[in-house]
């Protein structure tokens, strides 16, 4: 009889083996991850370092400037003055810039006054409001969304220059000094008193109320328009803006009823300027009335007439049966 024996020790139990199978296959299946971790770290790092960006916006694209070089913005658009002026936050948001500063500063809890210079910028977010005190005892209040910057007298500029307004307050001091102020658009507000109420009504029209007991007077474009206490007149702001200009001095000033004159040049026959004006054109003119520039073939006419009150009824009922 053959016996055979065997060494236990060369062979491994299945359990051992198949443990041994597993770990062999995670540990090729680790080396592989951490190789693949490499391989994307190495190719950031020589992305990165060539410059070069992967664009991950697809849609809609960057945007373009359409304008280059850009244009210079408002930093050296206003410079400073020796002028002083008392800034006093009232409710958030406020900022200031600064005369050739870039960036505006926010007025914290604790900075509810600053004193600053001619040329700084005041702004105010939608539930900001904020008073400026400026020389000569004038004032301008600010509420909601606004913007302006203070302007300099030594350098013969308004008071206050508002550039944005959803709200304003103006006034001038108590001792009667003349102040001007700029709205929106350019147009000057010149008073003795105050205060006047600014409001923006649309996204053209800003709305004028004088509450003061003295007059007000806005030069808008060609047109000086006096507000007496009470009076209310809304301004339209067209893309060519409403600063005050001085007609050609060719232009002779035909006065009418209406509060609006007419200006004429050249061969132009005045027919009636009672109720509005009627011209005839003899030759080469130019008729400026109303916002219009008009020029008429020889022998043509026309009226002008300002926007009045409904007509009156007539005094005699219309005769007449109606069926």
């Amino acid at each position: 009889m053959r016996h055979t024996i065997s060494n236990p020790t060369s062979r491994r139990p299945a359990t051992e083996a198949r443990a041994a199978r597993r770990a062999g296959r995670t540990g090729s299946l680790g080396r592989g991850s951490a190789g693949a971790l490499h391989g994307v770290a190495l190719l950031l790092a020589l992305t990165l370092g060539s410059g070069c960006y992967a664009r991950t916006q697809r849609f809609p694209g960057v945007l373009e400037p359409t304008v280059d070089p850009l244009p210079p913005g408002t930093l050296d658009l206003y410079e400073a003055g020796p002028e002083e002026a008392l800034v006093l936050r009232h409710a958030d948001t406020v900022f200031i810039r600064a005369p050739g500063s870039s960036a505006p500063r926010s007025l914290q809890f604790h900075d509810k006054r600053e004193r600053v210079n001619a040329g700084t910028w005041v702004q105010t977010g939608s539930n900001g409001k904020v008073e400026v005190l400026l020389a000569g005892g004038a004032r301008v209040e600010l509420s909601g969304v606004g913007s302006g910057s203070i302007g300099s007298e030594s350098r013969r500029e308004p008071l206050f220059r508002l550039r944005a307004v959803t709200l304003a307050t103006l006034s001038a001091n108590e001792a009667g000094q003349l102040a001007q102020f700029e709205l929106p658009g350019g147009a000057r507000l010149a008073t003795e008193s105050g205060p006047f109420l600014l409001e923006r009504r649309g996204e053209h029209i800003l709305r004028l109320r004088n509450r003061s007991l003295g007059m007000g007077r806005v030069a808008y474009r060609d047109v000086l328009l006096d507000l007496a206490p009470g009076e209310v007149v809304d301004l339209a702001l067209p893309p060519s803006g409403t600063a005050p200009f001085q007609r050609d001095p060719g232009f002779r000033t035909l006065a009418t009823d209406d509060r609006s004159p007419l200006e004429l040049r050249g061969e132009v026959e005045v027919l009636e300027a009672e109720k509005g004006a009627r011209l005839r054109a003899l030759g080469p003119h130019e008729i400026m009335a109303h916002g219009l520039v008009l020029r008429l073939d020889a022998g043509d006419e026309v009226l002008l007439q300002g926007l009045g009150g409904a007509p009156e009824p007539s005094a005699q009922p219309p005769t007449g049966q109606v069926n």
